[in-house]
């Protein structure tokens, strides 16, 4: 079985980390991607899995991360969270 591996999640929230590896369902081929991430006391964690064949890049799961990240920081600022996705085109 591979061994999860680091991968950068950017800049996202006061402290975070970001791993790869073989997804949950164990099947050869797939892909698991988790970010954890700390914004003042609020720990978040973020996941993602692609079955066999299917592409899911390292950083897939970055801008979902980060949004969230924004939002427990408003939240915590006693802020209404504003913060938002727009698709992406491509």
């Amino acid at each position: 079985m591979p061994e999860a591996r680091a991968v950068s999640a950017g800049n996202i929230g006061d402290q975070r980390d970001a791993v790869a590896g073989l997804s949950s369902s164990i099947v050869k081929g797939s892909k698991g991607l988790m970010i954890q991430t700390r914004v003042g006391s609020v720990i978040m964690m973020s996941m993602a899995e692609a079955g066999p064949h299917t592409g899911m890049a390292d950083s897939y799961m970055n801008r979902f991360a980060d949004v969230f990240a924004q939002r427990a920081g408003q939240a915590e600022a006693g802020e209404r969270p504003s913060a938002g996705m727009t698709a992406s085109a491509r």
